[in-house]
């Protein structure tokens, strides 16, 4: 007989224990459900109807101060709305139009400011190295480099006829003897 494969026994077990743990995880979830709805769906419901119930006497208040505060705006003014326009109209244009030129004023003066700053300021800078006073720049003539250049060539002519003689002689010397 032919083993096909040797985990056969072990995938069974595995299969096995895969359904029981399923099992176990539906039966806690199911007792998860009831203790959910048992315990704190009634604790949600009440809180909910709770703050409905808060809701409910916030907008009645609100709603009876509301009135009340226009009563008492047209008890005290005989035009209502117009007196108080009136009474906000008078002083805020006035310290609007201060606000604005103290700003207008205090802009134009940081401008002058910083342009007097910027002004002040030295162009080059004071502790920088004058580099270019230290240079010698020597003057170039042509005529000069020509006659060097003549010189340094019969020098080197000079040298190389020197050596040639040498060699000459060096040669006639061997073929003598």
């Amino acid at each position: 007989m032919k083993k096909c494969c040797p985990y056969k026994k072990l995938v069974k077990q595995a299969r096995n224990l895969a359904d029981q743990g399923k099992e176990f995880v539906i039966e806690g979830a199911q007792d998860l459900q009831e203790k959910v709805t048992s315990d704190l769906m009634p604790t949600v419901e009440s809180a909910v109807d709770s703050m409905k119930d808060q809701f409910q006497d916030a907008k009645k208040y609100s709603e009876k101060s509301f009135k009340e505060a226009s009563k008492q705006l047209k008890k005290h003014s005989a035009n209502g709305r117009e007196a108080l326009a009136e009474k906000v109209g008078k002083s805020s244009p006035k310290r609007g139009r201060k606000t604005f030129l103290f700003l207008i004023l205090a802009a134009l003066a940081g401008g002058i400011g910083y342009l007097l700053y910027r002004r002040s300021q030295p162009v080059d800078d004071p502790w920088a190295e004058e580099y270019w006073e230290d240079v010698e720049v020597s003057e170039f003539d042509p005529k000069e480099a020509v006659e060097d250049a003549q010189d340094k060539a019969k020098e080197v002519a000079e040298d190389v006829a020197d050596k040639a003689q040498d060699a000459v002689d060096a040669v006639k010397d061997k073929v003598e003897k």
